[in-house]
């Protein structure tokens, strides 16, 4: 069936789905949104469109941590398609889960589907291994790191590693670690990916602090495992209350295998929730992700979420997964959220809108699409207009090669003056499809 990392990202929608024409899903399964209208108002088009097709129907089923019977949502499933939904939206151990019992699945399928857990189960224990090592020798250094997504998110969400579905390490450390982490990645065997590969104290110091870039990326040639190390959340730098957030969960001893005891902060959650709205919930299992935290944190904890969130005026960004986690897999809405969905309601149904469907990367920063989410998600307009002008002058990773990084002033306005052009380039690539 092949590594669940093999597939290529794609949208659990196409681009234009016509839910008229469509099938509704059999009531013995689920009314659909219908049955949650009464919540945040009527279902609206993306939600139709879903639980119109029969495979996004039985892959929003699967997803639900409690999934109900799924023998008669079966039906009708084109299993080539309904496998590629699986591995792109790196839904596999849920779908796993969810099917192992159903006699309606096709055996071949589920002989496959075991294989598939099986072998994502043994890298994902792997992972975390690598990532006991890895927060270990920073530890013994002296760099404070903590890790984010990947095997930490899947231990603090569901108790296992091997529940979610990660392709690298990511851990975060502080902006004046970022040489000594380095040294110790290279210690260890980690090889430079790029981005920062080649580059002066000086230079990284301009990368660091100028480009869209938040993190460098290492692999290990043996272990085979890529590992990022961060130095700040996001490309954009805006969110500061959230970045301190996390800047004081460095604070936390996680080295070791103090991380798999962790518990999920503040901070930590509003990340993962900010990091699938970013990306518009492309990826299932990011929403799958806005589930457990739905399920587990506790009203204290979300109140602190939502307060982080509010200080950075991205409060709608964060209430996204929540409000589609209910909508989509029927997650509950913690108390302390619902009155902040409610006020947000109309943005969040708009942004709804753009989530879950074939829309471009979000490394392709040049598309109309990706730059509408991005400035949606933020609550002030004053936000808004800084995230885009953050686009226009930021030079971006591709730009590497051929920029300026001396330091000083001369050489940034010749960055900034090179961006707007090399934007018209890449847009007119887009337009007469040379992309």
């Amino acid at each position: 069936m092949g590594h669940p990392s093999a597939a290529p990202p794609v949208g659990i929608l196409p681009a234009a789905v016509s839910s008229a024409s469509m099938p509704r899903p059999p009531s013995s399964v689920s009314s659909g949104p219908d049955e949650r209208s009464a919540l945040f108002g009527p279902p609206t088009t993306l939600e139709r469109d879903l639980w119109a097709r029969p495979e996004s129907r039985l892959l929003l089923l699967s997803a639900r941590t409690c999934p109900p019977p799924l023998a008669e949502a079966t039906e009708g499933i084109d299993w080539p398609t309904f496998r590629k939904l699986v591995f792109a939206h790196r839904l596999v151990p849920h779908v796993a889960r969810a099917l192992a019992d159903v006699p309606t699945v096709p055996p071949a399928f589920c002989h496959a589907l075991r294989q598939a857990e099986a072998d994502n189960a043994w890298r994902q224990l792997e992972m975390a291994r690598v990532l006991t090592v890895v927060l270990g020798a920073l530890g013994e250094a002296g760099v404070p790191a903590l890790p984010i997504k990947g095997p930490a998110l899947a231990s603090w969400l569901f108790g296992d590693p091997a529940r979610r579905t990660s392709i690298d390490l990511d851990v975060l450390v502080a902006p004046d670690a970022l040489a000594e982490a380095f040294a110790v990645a290279g210690r260890i065997g980690f090889e430079s990916g790029g981005k920062v590969r080649g580059l002066t104290a000086a230079e990284a110091e301009v990368v660091a602090t100028e480009f869209q870039l938040k993190d460098a990326a290492f692999i290990h040639p043996e272990w085979r495992v890529s590992l990022e190390i961060h130095w700040r959340p996001f490309r954009d730098r805006g969110l500061l209350t959230l970045a301190d957030g996390l800047a004081a969960d460095l604070r936390v001893d996680t080295t070791g295998l103090a991380w798999r005891n962790a518990e999920v902060s503040a901070a930590g959650a509003a990340f993962v929730l900010a990091h699938g709205a970013m990306h518009g919930y492309r990826r299932l299992t990011w929403l799958a992700d806005a589930a457990a935290l739905s399920e587990r944190l506790d009203e204290v904890v979300w109140g602190e979420v939502v307060a982080l969130a509010a200080a950075d005026g991205f409060e709608g960004a964060v209430l996204l997964g929540p409000y589609l986690a209910h909508r989509l897999l029927g997650a509950p809405v913690p108390e302390a959220v619902r009155p902040r969905i409610e006020a947000h309601l109309p943005r969040l149904r708009r942004l709804a809108g753009w989530c879950l469907t074939e829309t471009p990367d979000h490394e392709r920063q040049m598309h109309p699409a990706t730059a509408a989410l991005g400035a949606g998600l933020y609550d002030r307009s004053g936000d808004r207009l800084r995230h885009l002008w953050h686009l226009l002058v930021s030079p971006a990773s591709g730009e590497l090669a051929e920029a300026d990084l001396r330091p000083g002033a001369a050489a940034r306005a010749r960055r900034i003056a090179a961006r707007p052009a090399r934007l018209v380039r890449n847009g007119a690539r887009w337009v007469t499809g040379q992309r």
